[in-house]
C-alpha cells in the first residue's frame, strides 16, 4: 500500500451532507402518549393496589385457631411463638376497630391465655425470663373483653402469696379492661377481681396502692368508690392522686383537696435539676401535674364559685413558677377555661 493510500482523508464539510431543509417536527400522536405515560401509570397503580390489599389481607387475616391451637403445644419454643404472635394479633385487630375480627372477644383465646398464664404462675422460683413471659402475658390478657374467661388467671395474679411485679402487672391488666368498659359507661362488674384489688390497694407496698387506686376509679361500683375515698388519705401522693382523678372520671369533686394540695406544692417547684435525682423528681412532678390539669379542666363545670377562685388563684402562680414553659401554658390554658365556664 503507497504512502499516498494510508493518508488521511481530509474532513468534509459539515453542512455537506445535510438537507437543505430539515423535516417540520410532527406533535406526538395520542396513541404514543397513551403508550408512554398512562399505560405505566396504570401498571404502577395495579402493583400498588395488589400490594396494599395483599397486606390488608395479611393484617386482617389472622388464623387465632391455630395460634390457640399452638399454644397448647408441648414444645415451649412454639407455644411461646403463638403467645406473641397472638397478642400481636390482638394489638392490629384492635386498631382496625369495627373492620377488625374482634379477637378480644373470643372466648378461646381468652381461655389459651388464661391458662397459659396459670401454667406459668405454677412456678414460684422465676428467672428474668419467665418474669418477663408473665408481664407478656398479663399485657395479653388486659386486652381482652372476655373477663369470664380469664378470671382465674387474674384473681391468681393478684393473690397476696404473689410477688410485687406480678401483682402490679395484673392491677394494670385490670384498669385496661375497666378503662374499655367506663368507655362504654358500664363498670367492671366482676366482684371478685374488684375485691382483689382492693386487697392490693391496701398492700404497705406505695406501687400496689398506686395500681390499685387507679383500677378502682375505672372500676365502678359502691365497693370501689368507698375504697378510693379511703385513698384519698393515703400517705403516698400518687396514690392520693389516683384515687382524686378517679373520682373526676366519675365528675365527682371529691379529690378537689387533693388537687389543690398539688398546684400549691407545685408552685415550689426548683427551677433546676442539677443530679439525676431531681430530674428524676422533676419528671414525676410533671406527670403528677399534668394529670392533675387534665382533671380540674375537666371538673371545671362541677366547680362552684369558691371553689374556681382559689384554683384560678393557683394557677395563676403556676404561670411564673413552674420552669417548664409547657406547663405554664397549659396552667394558663386551663385558667382560661375556668375563667370562661358558666360562673367564672
Amino acid at each position: 500500500m503507497s504512502s499516498a493510500d494510508s493518508s488521511p482523508t481530509p474532513p468534509s464539510s459539515p453542512n455537506a451532507e445535510l438537507p437543505e431543509h430539515l423535516p417540520p417536527v410532527e406533535p406526538p400522536s395520542a396513541g404514543f402518549i397513551v403508550q408512554l405515560f398512562v399505560v405505566p401509570a396504570i401498571i404502577v397503580a395495579a402493583v400498588i393496589g395488589l400490594y396494599l390489599l395483599f397486606g390488608k389481607l395479611a393484617a386482617g387475616d389472622t388464623d387465632w385457631r391455630q395460634l390457640v391451637s399452638d399454644i397448647k403445644s408441648d414444645n415451649p419454643n412454639v407455644r411461646w411463638r403463638a403467645a406473641l404472635n397472638l397478642a400481636e394479633g390482638l394489638d392490629t385487630d384492635e386498631s382496625r376497630g369495627v373492620d377488625g375480627q374482634h379477637l378480644a372477644s373470643i372466648p378461646e383465646i381468652a381461655t389459651a391465655l388464661n391458662d397459659l398464664t396459670v401454667q406459668r404462675l405454677q412456678s414460684t422460683a422465676r428467672n428474668e425470663d419467665q418474669q418477663q413471659q408473665l408481664a407478656f402475658l398479663l399485657k395479653a390478657l388486659g386486652r381482652m373483653d372476655a373477663v369470664e374467661q380469664i378470671l382465674p388467671a387474674l384473681t391468681a395474679c393478684l393473690e397476696e402469696t404473689q410477688d410485687v411485679e406480678v401483682r402490679k402487672h395484673a392491677l394494670q391488666a385490670v384498669a385496661m379492661i375497666a378503662g374499655r368498659r367506663q368507655a362504654k359507661g358500664e363498670s367492671l362488674g366482676q366482684t371478685e377481681l374488684v375485691d382483689r384489688v382492693i386487697v392490693a390497694s391496701q398492700s404497705p407496698d406505695p406501687v400496689l396502692r398506686q395500681h390499685g387506686a387507679f383500677a378502682l376509679g375505672l372500676s365502678g361500683g359502691p365497693a370501689a368508690e368507698s375504697r378510693l375515698s379511703e385513698l384519698l388519705e393515703d400517705p403516698d401522693q400518687m396514690t392520693r392522686l389516683n384515687a382524686a382523678i378517679g373520682f373526676a372520671r366519675q365528675d365527682s369533686t371529691r379529690g378537689l383537696d387533693v388537687f389543690l394540695q398539688v398546684l400549691k406544692q407545685s408552685a415550689d417547684w426548683p427551677a433546676e435539676a442539677n443530679s439525676a435525682k431531681d430530674v428524676e423528681a422533676s419528671f414525676e412532678k410533671q406527670l403528677v401535674l399534668r394529670n392533675t390539669l387534665q382533671a380540674i379542666e375537666k371538673l371545671g363545670p362541677k366547680l362552684d364559685a369558691a371553689s374556681r377562685k382559689e384554683i384560678v388563684q393557683e394557677l395563676a402562680k403556676l404561670e411564673t413558677s413552674v420552669p417548664d414553659q409547657a406547663m405554664r401554658l397549659r396552667a394558663k390554658e386551663v385558667r382560661i377555661g375556668l375563667e370562661k365556664a358558666p360562673g367564672g
